[in-house]
């Protein structure tokens, strides 16, 4: 653990990150919707390609998202032909979810507006800046992680 007198620099990271994570996800939005998606939309239909048959928790935890907040999203896309939810297997209550062709359509539609938005937000990066990056915020948010999980609880009124 880092432990500094004076926190002024890890206060402005956070703030940054903060700032970042916000624009970000604004930008995105605003460039996705030129398409008829959204930012979230958009990730739901990548993790589904990486792995067709996952389920709807998975993709929730890594989305950072509670449960019942996908299920407009998913609804979304399963309107739009999208995906397709499956039931599973070997638990009833439990939903895998599955690209359709009109998804990998639809995300084969969208590779040009992620390379332009790439090259916009990494402009004046190196390759080798933008995969330290990568690295240094993974580490972030796995002390995050860690940190909540042995934090106590928040108590109403504290």
């Amino acid at each position: 653990m880092v432990v500094m007198q004076d926190h002024t620099d890890f206060r402005e990271t956070l703030l940054v990150l903060s700032d970042v994570a916000r624009l970000l996800k604004t930008y995105v939005d605003r460039r996705a919707a030129e398409h008829g998606m959204t930012q979230a939309q958009w990730g739901v239909l990548k993790r589904v390609e990486r792995r067709d048959g996952l389920m709807q928790a998975e993709i929730a935890e890594q989305m950072e998202l509670q449960p019942i907040s996908l299920v407009p999203i998913l609804d979304k896309l399963c309107e739009q032909g999208l995906i397709q939810r499956r039931a599973h297997p070997e638990d009833r209550r439990a939903r895998l979810l599955y690209l359709t062709d009109q998804g990998r359509a639809r995300l084969k539609s969208l590779g040009p507006l992620a390379n332009e938005i790439y090259g916009e937000l990494f402009a004046g990066f190196a390759a080798t800046d933008v995969a330290g990056l990568g690295k240094q915020l993974t580490r972030l948010k796995d002390n995050i992680r860690r940190a909540t999980e042995t934090s106590r609880p928040l108590v109403k009124g504290e």
